[in-house]
């Protein structure tokens, strides 16, 4: 029951790790690392659009711009993009956390909590969650969260799905509140 979503979030963890390694190009313009920005946009832009390319970084930080469904589908750029939003959409949807929503009554009648109690647990960490995760967001980034969540999800969701095969209700009720943190 918890090996497939193991499966697609070690997946997730290393495509992070390992297929884009980099960080964003607004990162590299407000870091000043001009060097590496512009090493960057030469693999995605011919060089004469490179130079506008990062002026027009500076403009989108303050308005967003809106792209069309044509421009998603047909702009080589946008589209790749496109994919990689999606795919880690799909990815944290298969990362286990629908299966601890759906089963948390369970798990946690498991541990001699009634639904209600359950309930309010569930509710209650994704309410702080949600609270906090703006701060976390601001202090760390957003692939550094991703990706240090991600993994930490992973192994809180092994452990999660040993305490259930062992019948640890206690030490399972724990992992599962570690593991909706790290989503």
């Amino acid at each position: 029951m918890f090996g497939m979503p193991i499966v697609f979030a070690a997946i997730q963890v290393a495509l992070l790790l390992f297929v884009f390694p980099y960080p964003t190009p607004l990162e590299m313009k407000q870091a000043g690392n001009m060097d590496k920005l512009q090493e960057l946009m030469g693999k995605m832009y011919p060089q004469m659009d490179i130079h506008e390319r990062i002026e027009q970084i500076v403009i989108q930080e303050g308005q967003k711009g809106q792209v069309s469904l044509k421009q998603t589908f047909c702009d080589p750029v946008i589209r790749q993009a496109a994919w990689v939003g999606c795919s880690l959409s799909v990815f944290q949807q298969l990362t286990g956390i629908n299966m601890i929503i759906f089963y948390s009554s369970s798990i946690f009648s498991s541990g001699n909590l009634s639904p209600n109690q359950a309930t309010a647990i569930l509710l209650g960490c994704n309410c702080l969650f949600s609270a906090t995760s703006a701060g976390f967001l601001t202090l760390y980034g957003r692939k550094t969260l991703l990706l240090s969540m991600t993994a930490a999800g992973t192994v809180f969701l092994m452990i999660t799905g040993i305490a259930a095969d062992k019948q640890l209700t206690t030490f399972e009720l724990v992992m599962c509140i570690a593991f909706l943190f790290a989503y």
